[in-house]
């Protein structure tokens, strides 16, 4: 599963993801973390924009809530592979990153910008 935010790390980790999804034969499960539905759509366009092939299928699934406890529930119920995952504002840092990996128990990637970026 990735989570989708739009960021350029993100995109960079989905070519990573698809290339996985392809090797093991499975559907790559995009989870897009947006409050307001419109932002959810322009976000699930970019990445079928991004799934040039069209040869893998993806399977979205939007997130209002976005608080970790929900990202928590909702990773624990829906995903069984690795995890690709932003570490990024303002959710995902600190306790809050340390608490879901803690709490869901699939291989999980961390996609973050290198110190010189973050400043």
């Amino acid at each position: 599963m990735l989570v989708f935010t739009g960021s350029a790390l993100l995109e960079k980790a989905f070519s990573i993801a698809t290339s996985l999804a392809r090797v093991k034969g499975l559907d790559l499960q995009v989870l897009i973390p947006a409050a307001d539905p419109g932002e959810q759509t322009r976000l699930q366009a970019r990445v079928q924009e991004l799934e040039r092939s069209k040869d893998l299928r993806i399977r979205f699934r939007g997130l209002t809530e976005t608080a970790p406890a929900r990202l928590i529930q909702v990773l624990q119920a829906s995903s069984q592979g690795p995890l690709f995952l932003p570490c990024e504002p303002p959710n995902l840092q600190g306790e809050p990153l340390q608490g879901l990996i803690n709490a869901i128990g699939n291989p999980v990637f961390l996609v973050r910008a290198r110190s010189a970026d973050r400043e």
